[in-house]
């Protein structure tokens, strides 16, 4: 019988073998309870909800997993988690090779409180929504889903019966979980959110699951309670779950780069590339003073797009390291989950201070950095492209009415990786890449016109493009090429190919990174100096010399560039 034949409208309450006194424990290192498979817990349209108390733990922790497929087949299925910066996520697989989940990342999480987090798919508006205690964090329209089509469903584990993945076990208590078969709207949600179970009159108790295998009653009871209580058994009308203790693997598999390590692994197996959509939550502010700052723009961005000036404290300074210090390896292994959130609201920038940046006059002044193999990247390859830019309100080159004043372009007529242009038409910034068909653009929706540096951030992570201005993400597309993106030209600052639509204005600061660039570390490097050797840095111009024809790559490449006719200012 066809899915949709058998969609109710009501939820299927998950029997997780507890008496309503009661919630499960689990301990972050064995627990589980496994939900045989079951076509139910598993349509097409979806609204999942729980209740969940973190108690804390390094790298991912999965909350509930109902997974199949694979990297090389395709990922279908949800998950629910708690990334290895300790944000809530929710994950759906789209079925596709390559493309194994799209994910929003939620707001922090607080240790040791009970949390309603629900996640809803709808089918028909191809939408997935998140939601915290009630609330929408995170949402993203357009996107394919495909559900898990054979495997249990696991509370407090990852998809621990497929080879290579990751037990992430789940530290703390889950209970309530109730799975429909359609996507509830936000009133519905914040109605099963309104009471915790620390606010239910019964007093409960936690009890962790056995080590060994507990026999549940096998006649299942229908239940069309449609409010959490703990005042009552939840009869499930499916198979009737186990709990089960996982025998952890005595060698961890390694992860490849750009996902969680070894020991902060994620909650399947991520070693092709994901695509993640985070939520306007507040994020970690990172941007701390440095000794040797970059030109930051005269103005802070909201998520609002108002300006704010304010100040940062010296104990908000501490705590801001504190925090810095608690998620610094996290960050650095993990990240990638955390990619393309929107910072609410930037701290006070650096101090200015002198500085040497370049001066191109749009007519003939450029910027030629040999062709290295280490910035010519193919097209399943992620990268980031940083660059501090003002544009001069007035632009001379040929495309000045249209979209084509070359920031920055690897391209001699042929396909390119990755391309930074300027409109004069609009003052707006745009991003792209071409494979000889295809050219997907990102477009800035604000004009950058205003005689200010800007911080542009180009990110390509798996089959989705990015772009930041300023630390905020302002706009993303599809990756829809499908060709070979490489080619052996040089790269150019502020010339197009064949010497054409000269950019006028000034640049300060130029990196490539051969992998994706979080939120948090695009927010926590802008406006700071680097070292050159930092993971995955393939390109490192401080454009700071002050002097000379020669611009420095600070990375081991040494991919030096030649300033033809720029000059040399002191800002």
């Amino acid at each position: 019988m066809k899915l949709q034949e058998t969609v109710t409208g009501e939820p299927k309450d998950i029997d997780l073998g507890y008496p309503a006194t009661a919630y499960p424990y689990f301990n972050g290192s064995s627990d589980q309870i496994d939900i045989p498979y079951c076509e139910d817990l598993n349509p097409t349209s979806f609204t999942v909800e729980m209740w969940v108390q973190f108690h804390g733990g390094r790298g991912y922790r999965a909350i509930l997993t109902s997974v199949s497929g694979s990297a090389s087949v395709g990922r279908r299925g949800y998950v629910f988690c708690i990334n290895a910066a300790q944000y809530w996520q929710f994950w759906i697989g789209t079925g596709y090779k390559g493309i194994p989940w799209i994910i929003i990342t939620g707001s922090k999480v607080k240790e040791g409180v009970w949390t309603h987090i629900a996640g809803t798919y709808d089918s028909l508006s191809q939408t997935m929504i998140l939601y915290v205690n009630g609330q929408s964090v995170g949402r993203y329209e357009e996107i394919v889903f495909q559900p898990n089509d054979h495997h249990p469903l696991h509370v407090g584990a990852g998809a621990t019966e497929q080879a290579g993945a990751s037990s992430c076990f789940f530290h703390g208590s889950i209970t309530k979980v109730r799975i429909w078969d359609k996507s509830l709207s936000l009133a519905e949600i914040q109605n099963a959110a309104e009471r915790s179970p620390d606010s239910l009159e019964t007093p409960s108790m936690t009890l962790s699951p056995p080590a060994v295998q507990l026999q549940l009653p096998t006649t299942p009871t229908p239940q069309v309670d449609l409010t959490p209580s703990a005042e009552s058994p939840s009869p499930t009308d499916f198979s009737t779950p186990q709990i089960a203790q996982l025998q952890l693997p005595t060698t961890p598999t390694p992860q490849v780069d750009l996902t969680p390590s070894a020991e902060s692994p994620s909650p399947t197996d991520l070693s092709t590339p994901q695509i993640v959509f985070s939520a306007p939550a507040p994020q970690p502010q990172l941007n701390e003073p440095n000794p040797s700052v970059l030109p930051t723009t005269s103005s802070q961005v909201k998520q609002t797009g108002e300006k704010s000036t304010s100040q940062v404290t010296a104990s908000e300074s501490n705590q801001l390291n504190e925090e810095r210090s608690k998620t610094a390896d996290d960050q650095k292994n993990a990240n990638q989950a955390d990619i393309h959130g929107v910072i609410r609201a930037h701290t006070e920038a650096p101090s200015k201070s002198l500085h040497p940046v370049l001066m191109f006059n749009g007519k003939d002044d450029y910027i030629e950095i040999p062709y290295s193999s280490t910035l010519d990247f193919a097209q399943d390859q992620d990268f980031a492209i940083e660059v501090w830019l003002q544009p001069d309100s007035v632009q001379q080159g040929e495309g000045k009415a249209t979209f084509d004043i070359n920031v920055l372009e690897k391209w001699i007529g042929t396909p390119f990786p990755y391309a930074i242009r300027y409109s004069s038409k609009n003052g707006r910034v745009y991003v792209s890449r071409y494979d000889g068909k295809k050219n997907p653009a990102v477009y800035s929706t604000q004009p950058i016109n205003d005689l200010q540096l800007h911080y542009i951030t180009f990110v390509k992570q798996s089959s989705q493009l990015y772009l930041y201005v300023d630390g905020v993400e302002v706009a993303s597309t599809n990756d829809t090429t499908i060709h070979t993106t490489q080619n052996n030209s040089s790269l150019y600052l502020c010339r197009g190919a064949g010497r054409r639509n000269f950019f006028k204005g000034q640049i300060a600061e130029f990196r490539i990174w051969n992998r994706a660039r979080s939120l948090i570390e695009i927010q926590a490097d802008m406006s700071r100096r680097l070292v050159g050797n930092e993971l995955g840095l393939v390109g490192y111009w401080p454009l700071n010399e002050g002097t000379g024809c020669i611009v420095n790559d600070k990375t081991n490449n040494a991919n030096h560039g030649k300033i033809h006719e720029a000059t040399w200012v002191i800002n």
